[in-house]
């Protein structure tokens, strides 16, 4: 997997990106987040988030395969072959 190459700094920073926007989704529609809110409220600079992401819609979707990824694993957990 691509993420356990990256190093800890890297996993950390996409972390707090993606804390940031689940926060935020809370708050209000995604459509009205932008890239400052979200790194203005995890106090990070605007270039990092470009680093990692292209725009919003690419840290929403790493978002929501994070929590898929998550579902599946306590599925095959908990199902029984």
């Amino acid at each position: 997997m691509r993420e356990e190459n990256e190093d800890r700094r890297a996993r950390r920073s996409k972390r707090m990106l993606k804390q940031g926007l689940s926060e935020l989704l809370r708050e209000k529609k995604f459509s009205k987040i932008s890239v400052k809110e979200i790194t203005e409220r995890m106090d990070m600079n605007r270039g990092t988030f470009y680093l990692h992401y292209p725009d919003t819609h690419a840290l929403l979707e790493s978002l929501e395969s994070d929590m898929l990824a998550d579902a599946q694993k306590m599925i095959d957990e908990y199902l029984p072959e």
